[in-house]
């Protein structure tokens, strides 16, 4: 953590991996960058991490921490697209109006599949192992995706956005046929989404020498 006169202007957070890089955040107050801050939370986060090093998002890729995270060494390893589209009309009073929300067709089954499946919302209480061994399966070669936990799903199901009603489910018809996902509906407020890339979050890599090959930092 960074203070002036008292008052926190930056902070670094870092979650410890396993068998894997550590996975962190840095954050600096837009009225003290360029004083150095971020690169001393840098060096710290480096000087800190665990065996398999360390990996620091950097959201929007911005100039500033795009010279801040190579000045220190880190190298970019992972990037993230975050497209967004408004599922309701919005005026041309509101960012990113007018537009004219699409119609979406409702999900139709193959016919080979139709008298073997049913899909329906997913049952608070009942779908979270399912729905885990499932997403398991579905992400097991993404970073953070794959490895959510029943809290992790516990958290997201008392946040004000959640609606059961927004992710299907298709019950196992066999025992040996695991439930899947079905398709998943983001809720946006007007005026919140675009129809173009909004978002892109690097994910900057520092591993010390001879670990991890490919994370080392220059």
């Amino acid at each position: 953590m960074v203070t002036r006169d008292e008052r926190v202007v930056g902070f670094a957070f870092v979650e410890r991996g396993q068998d894997e890089p550590d996975s962190g955040e840095v954050v600096v107050h837009p009225e003290h960058r360029g004083s150095g801050h971020g690169s001393a939370l840098l060096r710290s986060v480096r000087e800190d991490a665990g065996p398999h090093g360390v990996r620091v998002w950097a959201h929007g890729r911005t100039p500033g921490a795009v010279s801040v995270a190579e000045s220190e060494g880190w190298t970019p390893v992972r990037e993230l697209h975050k497209m967004r589209m408004p599922l309701r009309d919005l005026g041309p009073e509101v960012p990113d109006g007018p537009w004219t929300a699409p119609e979406l067709p409702e999900p139709v089954l193959r016919p080979e599949v139709a008298d073997k499946v049913r899909i329906r919302p997913f049952v608070v209480g009942q779908d979270e192992e399912a729905w885990l061994r499932a997403n398991a399966l579905a992400f097991a070669d993404h970073p953070e995706q794959g490895s959510l936990t029943l809290d992790d799903l516990l958290q997201r199901e008392v946040e004000d956005w959640f609606d059961p009603g927004d992710s299907w489910s298709r019950p196992p018809t066999a025992a040996r046929s695991p439930p899947t996902t079905g398709p998943r509906r983001t809720r946006t407020a007007p005026g919140s989404a675009t129809t173009r890339p909004s978002v892109r979050s690097t994910w900057w890599g520092s591993t010390p020498p001879g670990r991890a090959p490919g994370w080392a930092a220059r």
